[in-house]
Formats: structure tokens, sequence, C-alpha cells
């Protein structure tokens, strides 16, 4: 499995997830498209971020070249940032089958990082993972790497999946998960998110949907 994972910031969400509902659904029928999800941000936590996060999902490297949206429909239209933005899942927790739900918290957090950084940043996450999937609340949680760190802004992106905003800030304040991530803060921004829209494999194209209305992005340092 590849994923395409792309960020933006835009003080105007609405007309740039009606675009991506648009490329998304055309993209459904296609050959390896294994679905994708636009997530809204709604709370920066500790730096500056985006305001959406797009991760849609293929079955193969092969099968993402074969579409349009490899090149004539990237999910953001004129609005997606220069890069190739194709990550590779590296480490994940084990796979919870619940269905994602409007109220789960999904975390994205990108780190912007070299090469060299990589092994240590991987170790801190896989460490906070571990930590984490005994906690209440806790879902689910992947991690992913750049093919392309020449030309994408982003080494590693992650994901992960909470009950509610209550109980991840539980454990955010906790001394053993702030242990864990202080030598990290400097290289990843924290961004809480819902799901705005979704698109499943096989999807009609004319099943489009009406994104919400917009959400003011609030930060909040720790």
């Amino acid at each position: 499995m590849i994923v395409r994972i792309d960020l933006l910031d835009t003080p105007d969400p609405g007309p740039v997830a009606r675009v991506w509902s648009t490329a998304l659904r055309e993209a459904a029928p296609m050959p390896g498209f294994g679905g994708a999800r636009l997530y809204r941000v709604y709370r920066r936590l500790n730096r500056e971020g985006y305001a959406l996060v797009s991760m849609a999902r293929w079955d193969s490297l092969a099968a993402y070249h074969e579409s349009d949206l490899a090149s004539a429909r990237p999910p953001f239209g004129a609005w997606t940032r220069p890069g190739i933005h194709l990550y590779a899942p590296v480490d994940a927790s084990a796979a919870n089958p619940r269905p994602v739900e409007d109220g789960h918290l999904i975390i994205t957090n990108p780190y912007r990082i070299d090469r060299q950084s990589a092994g240590e940043n991987a170790r801190m996450w896989s460490a906070t993972k571990t930590m984490m999937e005994s906690r209440e609340g806790f879902l689910d949680a992947e991690l992913f790497q750049t093919f392309h760190p020449e030309t994408d802004e982003y080494y590693f992106v992650s994901r992960a999946r909470w009950e509610t905003e209550a109980f991840f800030m539980k454990q955010f304040a906790g001394k053993d998960y702030k242990a864990l991530v202080a030598p990290f803060e400097g290289t990843f921004q924290i961004c809480f998110s819902h799901v705005e829209d979704a698109v499943t494999a096989g999807m009609p194209v004319a099943a489009l949907r009406q994104p919400s209305p917009s959400i003011a992005t609030e930060q909040v340092t720790s």
C-alpha cells in the first residue's frame, strides 16, 4: 500500500474541500484505489500548522501512477503544494476494526527533518505508540515515510485516532509522554482534526458530499 498525503494551510477551506471531493470521487472507480479521507483541522497544539490534510490510499505505486490523480487531478487542485507527496507505511499500532466516527479525534503530525534524523524520530514515535496503545481512548496510529525526501517538505507524517480530545489531552499532560517527545518538539506540528469528507473505493462519482462550514482554527502553546 502507498498513501498520497497532502497538507494545506488556507484561510478558506470550503472551496478547497469541494475540489477535493470532486477529484477523489473521480478516482474512486479506478483500479487500485483504496479510499481517502479529508481531515479539517480545528486546533493547532504546539506550532503554526495547516488547515486541511488529505490521505488517499492506493494498492501500489503502479496503480497510483496509472490514475489521473498522479498528474491531471491533484487532490487540492491549483492549491496543491509542490512535491510528489507519496508515502509508505513504516510503523503502525494494531489494527482497530472500529469504523471512523465523526466525533473521533484525528491527530496529524508532519515531521520536517532530514534523513540523518529519521532513525531517532522513528524510534521516538514507536516508543510513544507502544505507550499509548494501553491508554484509555486510544484507537490506532500509523507512521508514513516519504518516497521522495529530496522534494517533499515532510520526511514523516503520522496519524493517530482517539475516541475524544479529552482522552488524548490527559496523556499529553503526562510526564512520561513529555519525557519522550520533549527533545523532538521542534520537528513536528501537532494538529487536531475531524473527518471532513471520505471517499470509498468504487463510490459513484455523483455521490458528492457538501463540506461543512469553515471552522476557525485555534493555536494553543504547551
